[in-house]
């Protein structure tokens, strides 16, 4: 067990990708992250909070929980690209995104088993597309192939009005 104490701590001071999913949950237990186990031990829900600091590769790493059906993240450190990792999650069907400041598109949402999709205070699509403006306005535009979709829950965001709306398809 301390060798695993040891790898995990060479991870955060080098921000290396985590390896596995028995070894990411173990980083994100000791990050103070909320996790939730199914019987067999295996994460299904995952919420960090804005204390935790995460490099890009440590939060890439929740791609390892094959199982994760909720994943809420305050203040990720994803850009664009950087959320690429979804794909690899067939499992994940509720997805909530506070303080986004990072990306500025909603693309790499798309083509998800997502039912429910909240994004709140995403700032970054209004801050990262100043200069393109056309852009701002259509990010909503870039959700597609959401089949399973049932709630979109857009507020504190350019993309909605000043008041919070919640929508069910």
């Amino acid at each position: 067990m301390p060798w695993l104490v040891v790898l995990t701590l060479l991870t955060v001071l080098t921000g290396q990708a985590l390896a596995g999913e028995k070894e990411v949950l173990v980083f994100f237990k000791e990050q103070a992250a909320r996790i939730t186990l199914n019987k067999t031990g295996q994460a299904t829900k995952l919420s960090l909070n804005a204390k935790t600091e995460l490099s890009v590769k440590e939060f890439q790493s929740i791609g390892e929980l094959k199982h994760l059906e909720e994943l809420a993240v305050n203040m990720a450190p994803g850009a664009n690209d950087d959320w690429a990792f979804l794909r690899k999650m067939l499992a994940l069907k509720k997805l909530t995104i506070w303080h986004g400041h990072k990306f500025s598109q909603l693309t790499h949402f798309s083509n998800l088993p997502l039912e429910s999709l909240v994004l709140g205070g995403c700032m970054g699509l209004r801050d990262l597309n100043k200069r393109n403006l056309a852009r701002q306005r259509d990010a909503v535009l870039g959700l597609k192939g959401l089949p399973e979709l049932k709630r979109l829950s857009l507020y504190h965001s350019p993309l909605t009005p000043m008041t919070p709306t919640s929508r069910t398809l």
